[in-house]
C-alpha cells in the first residue's frame, strides 16, 4: 500500500473520531431526552400505572432509538 494512502486513511479516521468526541455532550443529551420521552410515553399509554412499566422494554426502545438517531445524525 502506498504510504500516502495510509496517512490519508489514518487522518480521516482521526477526523471522524474527533467529530464524535466534540459532539459527545450533544449525543448524551439526546440519549437522555429519548429515555425520558420513552418513559413518559409508556406512562401515558398505561394510564400512569407505574407498576406496569417494564424497565427492560424501555431500555431496549431507548437504545434502538438512540442508535438510529446517532446514525441519522452521522449521515446528515
Amino acid at each position: 500500500m502506498c504510504p500516502k494512502l495510509a496517512v490519508q486513511r489514518d487522518s480521516k479516521f482521526k477526523l471522524a473520531f474527533a467529530a464524535v468526541v466534540r459532539s459527545a455532550p450533544q449525543i448524551l443529551t439526546d440519549v437522555a431526552a429519548w429515555v425520558v420521552a420513552v418513559l413518559l410515553a409508556q406512562l401515558l399509554v398505561l394510564d400512569l400505572a407505574f407498576n406496569k412499566i417494564s424497565g427492560l422494554s424501555i431500555l431496549w426502545v431507548a437504545v434502538i432509538v438512540s442508535i438510529l438517531q446517532f446514525g441519522c445524525g452521522w449521515l446528515a
